[in-house]
C-alpha cells in the first residue's frame, strides 16, 4: 500500500481516528486526560508497529480483503477508548486488551513469521490484562492504580516487541520510514 507519490490511505485513516482522542483532551491534569493521551499513544504505537512490520516483513503490505477487514476491526475497537469515562477504567482496560489481542491476531495471520514473538507477546499482554481485571474485580483496586498498571504493562511488553521488530527490520537491511 506504500505510495511514494502521495499520502497513503492508512495515514489519512489513522489521522482521522487519532483526532477522536486529541480533540477531547483538555488542559486539566486528571485521569480522564491521562486515558485520552494513553489512547492516542496506543494508536501511535500501532502505527509504528505497522511501519516496522512493513520494513521487517515486506509481505505485510500485500493488501487483501481479510487484512483490510482486520485493520478496520482494530481501528473500530480503538475508537471506543476515547469515549470511556474516567470512572470506567476497567472497561477501558478491557478494550485495550481486545485491541492488543486483535493485534496479535493480525501478526499471526498477516506476517510471514506466522505467530512469532510479536503474536505471543500481544496475546500474553491481553491475557495479563484479563488477570489484572480479575484482580481489580476481586480486590477492588483503585482506578488510578488499575490504569497505571495497565500503562506499565503495555509499555513494558510492547517495548520488547518494538525492539525485536526494529532489529528484524535492520537485519533485513530495510529503511524504516515513520
Amino acid at each position: 500500500m506504500a505510495d511514494s507519490d502521495g499520502i497513503e490511505f492508512t495515514v489519512i485513516l489513522y489521522g482521522i481516528v487519532a483526532s477522536n482522542a486529541l480533540f477531547r483532551v483538555s488542559y486539566s491534569l486528571d485521569l480522564g486526560n491521562a486515558m485520552l493521551v494513553f489512547a492516542f499513544l496506543i494508536l501511535a504505537a500501532d502505527w509504528v508497529e505497522y511501519q516496522l512490520s512493513v520494513a521487517a516483513v515486506p509481505s505485510t503490505i500485500e493488501s487483501t480483503l481479510a487484512q483490510f477487514g482486520l485493520d478496520m476491526l482494530i481501528l473500530i475497537v480503538w475508537t471506543f477508548l476515547p469515549v470511556v469515562p474516567s470512572d470506567q477504567v476497567a472497561v477501558y482496560v478491557g478494550i485495550v486488551a481486545a485491541f492488543v489481542a486483535l493485534q496479535g491476531t493480525w501478526d499471526r495471520l498477516l506476517t510471514e513469521t506466522g505467530g512469532g514473538d510479536a503474536t505471543r507477546a500481544n496475546w500474553a499482554l491481553a491475557g495479563t490484562y484479563g488477570v489484572l481485571l480479575l484482580a481489580h474485580w476481586w480486590l477492588g483496586l483503585p482506578r488510578h492504580l488499575l490504569f497505571a498498571t495497565s500503562v506499565g504493562l503495555f509499555v513494558g511488553v510492547k517495548g520488547f516487541g518494538w525492539r525485536a521488530l526494529y532489529r528484524d527490520a535492520k537485519r533485513a537491511d530495510a529503511t524504516v520510514s515513520i
